[in-house]
């Protein structure tokens, strides 16, 4: 079997005629647990993102946006990852530069299992701001009680989940501004 190095997966929206994705990744999991990816693409913060995507508008209410370099690991049970990220909202690029940090633990006993794990980021303001609709967090005035003096907004999210055969999941989530 040949070694899988590179691939590349885009997601573009024919209605809206939005790339919404675009991400190479140099890496395989089958042989090196290590990869590294870069392009336009949604990353998890707080552990909620892609079992939560939405299929008519690829987004979900804690995805990231934005231009990104990922350093990641991704091994039998546990995963991590590093991004630095230039995020997304409402369709435009901003210059909202973020460093993401996450990573989670996957656990199974038989017929019951589950996640647990942790995200940070350097500046929230652009998460969850997706560029179909309006829910999210924009970078607007209901951030500057919270934001520091040199403008960022950063953040932290432990999370888990509790999956009771194929059928039954139980999420929970504890995010700090």
């Amino acid at each position: 079997n040949p070694v899988q190095w590179a691939t590349m997966s885009v997601l573009y929206d024919f209605r809206s005629s939005e790339m919404k994705s675009a991400v190479i990744t140099l890496g395989d999991y089958n042989t090196l647990p290590v990869y590294l990816s870069a392009g336009l693409e949604y990353l998890d913060f707080g552990g909620r993102g892609h079992q939560t995507v939405i299929a008519k508008s690829a987004e979900s209410y804690m995805d990231l946006q934005g231009y990104a370099v990922t350093l990641g690991y991704h091994g039998d049970n546990l995963s991590a990852s590093a991004s630095a990220v230039e995020q997304k909202i409402f369709g435009k690029a901003t210059n909202i530069g973020s460093y993401l940090f996450d990573t989670h633990y996957d656990w199974c006993l038989g017929p019951v299992g589950g996640r647990l794990g942790g995200s940070y980021i350097t500046d929230i303001k652009g998460i969850g701001s997706t560029d179909s609709d309006d829910i999210g967090m924009p970078d607007n005035n209901m951030f500057e009680a919270v934001t520091q003096p040199n403008g960022r907004l950063p953040a932290y999210a432990l999370y888990g989940r509790l999956d009771i055969t194929d059928q039954y999941h139980i999420y929970s989530n504890y995010m700090k501004l």
